[in-house]
């Protein structure tokens, strides 16, 4: 199999980025010095789901336009539909590989669309030891130290604003109050501080 480039490019944080005829996408990460996979058509975990950010400005979702350049192969996803805990888990797997693609190319509304379907897809599961994570994550650290190395944004979006929205989300599952509570009135206390 010959494989030839469809398509190169810069992403909007400066990083090389090159789409190949093997379904194959790669952006330059200069941090590691390595081509970082950022979409993979051929990827089973592409067909657990059709979940995909909408926008009227392509150029505003930089890795859908990625992964739109390269055909995708459905006949993988008869695996996932018929059998549940494996559609679970690849629907799971899946939002944390473009989470990851989405924050690997800089795209700040992918990855904010990426984290509120995780923590959408969580609170559905009632996966409280995952959105923990997730929350422990956004609300950073209780106490701020000289030697705290915590951003209060990511990619330019404020953590405690994702917070507040991963908060709504699973505000009415029952199942999930005691964690809701919890980080509410965490919020509450730092927004007071």
């Amino acid at each position: 199999n010959d494989v030839s480039i469809l398509s190169t490019g810069i992403t909007d944080t400066g990083s090389p980025l090159i789409c190949l005829s093997s379904g194959k996408s790669y952006v330059f990460d200069e941090g590691f010095g390595t081509w970082t996979l950022v979409s993979n058509t051929n990827d089973a975990l592409n067909h657990c789901t059709d979940q995909k950010p909408h926008a009227f400005d392509p150029s505003s979702l930089p890795l859908s336009t990625i992964q739109s350049q390269t055909k995708t192969n459905r006949s993988m996803h008869t695996l996932f539909v018929t059998n549940a805990n494996l559609q679970q888990s690849g629907v799971l797997s899946y939002i944390d590989q473009q989470l990851a693609a989405s924050f690997v190319i800089g795209s700040a509304k992918e990855y904010r669309f990426w984290l509120i379907a995780l923590a959408q897809h969580l609170s559905k599961e009632s996966m409280e030891s995952r959105l923990r994570e997730v929350c422990q994550y956004l609300i950073g650290p209780v106490f701020k130290s000289s030697k705290s190395q915590w951003d209060p944004k990511i990619l330019g979006n404020n953590k405690h604003d994702m917070l507040k929205e991963v908060l709504s989300i699973f505000a009415t599952n029952l199942r999930l109050q005691r964690l809701y509570t919890e980080f509410k009135e965490q919020l509450e206390q730092m927004s007071t501080l």
